[in-house]
């Protein structure tokens, strides 16, 4: 299970700007060295909402992969396919149908909520984006002309538009850019990310090369192997990113030195990890008050912004049970999945942050 970083930010940059505003500078490689301390969830939200899935021969589901809610519904992306509950727990329908055919889908990928209340599903096997309403009714599928399936993460600035994280060329390319596409499938804006953001030869390539976020101001992109936090600012030419906070890691440094130090470790040990002198963080939820992160893949901390402190931290229910959240919304909502030791269904939790 992989483990979070939890900062706050000193303050929220908007996205209606094209100034740029000063770096905000978060965190030190001291803190990697931080005893962790147990954090009751509830007393960090409130109470905690719980969702006993239905379970049925119709209702099963796997591993989640992603959660949205949307007035009295639960969407969960899960193992290619889509599945919707209510709030409740009862079971509503799961989405589309699988094969072939011009309206059937092959592998759902990232799944979003329009402005109409409809769930629209990214099918990477098609290159298609697919539309349906709350109740898993088809409603129209639509073709994107440019292929979209090599990407490595998707968001949606506004309920107009999505944008994907793309390699320039395939898995090896020198830059990165964002292609937005609109819902009805037409290609829109695109921007680059960096020209200079390249992975070193010895270190493998993860799925989630590029994360974000979306919180009530706006989205924040963040490449997994960079030390830099970017806005994604709205313009009259279509989008740009704005530079919106930078990590001090000392010694777990940007990629670009990192690859470096790797190389020298290698001239001097055998044995030697090139991720040593790496921090690999990944976004993965903000609220007004904190920047949720993933960091390296087994720490977990939160910056309390009124406060000035950083934390290390891991959350606790009522029996002391470790809970790893899934996902931070853009309304400040907790999202997380408590697997079941029969064959149920998993439980839904969540919790607004205080």
């Amino acid at each position: 299970m992989r483990k979070l970083f939890l900062f706050c930010l000193f303050a929220i940059v908007g996205c209606s700007t094209k100034e740029s505003t000063p770096l905000i500078h978060v965190g030190s490689d001291q803190m990697f060295s931080m005893e962790a301390e147990k954090v009751d969830i509830a007393e960090f939200c409130g109470s905690v909402e719980t969702v006993a899935l239905e379970t049925s021969d119709e209702s099963i589901i796997g591993v989640v992969d992603d959660i949205v809610a949307y007035d009295d519904k639960i969407v969960l992306l899960w193992e290619g396919k889509c599945s919707v509950f209510n709030k409740d727990g009862s079971f509503v329908a799961n989405v589309g149908v699988k094969g072939n055919g011009p309206n059937e889908y092959g592998w759902f990928e990232y799944v979003f909520i329009s402005s109409e209340g409809n769930i629209v599903l990214y099918d990477s096997s098609k290159n298609k984006l697919f539309h349906y309403d709350t109740l898993g009714n088809f409603i129209l599928a639509n073709e994107i002309p440019v292929r979209l399936s090599n990407s490595r993460g998707a968001f949606m600035p506004d309920k107009s538009s999505i944008g994907f994280y793309m390699p320039d060329k395939g898995y090896c390319s020198d830059w990165k850019m964002i292609q937005f596409v609109g819902l009805d499938g037409s290609v829109g804006d695109s921007i680059v990310v960096s020209s200079k953001l390249t992975k070193p030869s010895n270190v493998n390539w993860y799925f989630k090369e590029c994360s974000f976020v979306e919180y009530e101001n706006g989205t924040r992109v963040k490449y997994t192997f960079n030390d830099t936090v970017y806005n994604v600012v709205a313009n009259k030419e279509g989008y740009s990113l704005d530079p919106a906070m930078v990590f001090d890691l000392g010694k777990y440094s940007a990629i670009e030195n990192a690859r470096e130090k790797s190389f020298q470790a290698m001239m001097t040990s055998a044995r030697y990890n090139p991720f040593d002198y790496m921090a690999k963080i990944e976004l993965l939820g903000e609220s007004a008050k904190y920047l949720f992160f993933a960091a390296n893949g087994s720490k977990e901390f939160f910056y309390d912004k009124s406060m000035d402190v950083i934390h290390r931290y891991a959350f606790v229910n009522d029996k002391s049970e470790e809970i790893i959240p899934l996902k931070i919304d853009n309304s400040g909502y907790i999202w997380m999945i408590k697997e079941q030791d029969n064959d149920c269904n998993p439980q839904v939790l969540y919790c607004k942050i205080r």
